[in-house]
């Protein structure tokens, strides 16, 4: 998907590549003038819609754990970086995430439901799952508001369907507790079952 349909459309733009749901461009466009967390499940067009999050000029960012094979490795990278989307290595990512947003950027993070690190327990169609806990450790640090936002291909070439709900407006900055986090992850979780 990156090394095909990003580079196609890098000197283009993609713009006519995507429909939104309803409300959902507005939502995302509100997002501005502030640094917001953009939370995605494993699903759908991750590279497309960070392809689509830079256009609208959100600044986007997220982590990268580069291919093994040095050439789709090179590529990759080229391809986000000509949308203008920052890459934060795994290593030091949320201190980079935080750097980030401080200078107005966003964050997409992809949910994982099988973190290895730290994660956290939370329902998940009704089992429990071990989450990453990045999304919302970051939006309670920052008083940053959380939007569960999905990419789904559609028929055709290139066509795409965003949708976005508002999980958390921003707000004043919280400490990170455990339950704050499971709090915010089962909200998050449950507008992304819906889609």
């Amino acid at each position: 998907e990156t090394l095909v349909v990003c580079q196609k459309y890098r000197k283009t733009g993609m713009a006519h590549c995507f429909e939104y749901e309803p409300g959902a461009r507005e939502l995302l466009q509100s997002m501005r003038d502030q640094s917001a967390v953009l939370v995605e499940a494993h699903f759908g067009a991750f590279e497309a819609f960070g392809a689509a999050i830079a256009e609208m000029d959100l600044r986007p960012g997220f982590t990268m754990r580069p291919p093994s094979n040095y050439y789709v490795a090179r590529d990759v990278v080229a391809s986000r970086d000509g949308w203008g989307i920052a890459l934060f290595p795994r290593h030091g990512a949320v201190r980079k995430m935080l750097a980030h947003m401080k200078t107005g950027g966003s964050v997409i993070l992809a949910t994982d439901q099988d973190a290895h690190h730290a994660p956290i327990f939370v329902p998940w169609f009704g089992k429990l799952a071990a989450t990453e806990r990045a999304a919302s450790a970051i939006a309670l640090r920052n008083g940053a508001p959380v939007v569960a936002c999905w990419c789904v291909r559609l028929p055709g070439v290139a066509r795409f369907r965003i949708g976005a709900e508002l999980i958390r407006p921003a707000g004043k900055r919280e400490k990170v507790t455990d339950a704050a986090a499971i709090e915010l992850t089962t909200q998050i979780h449950h507008a992304l079952e819906a889609v």
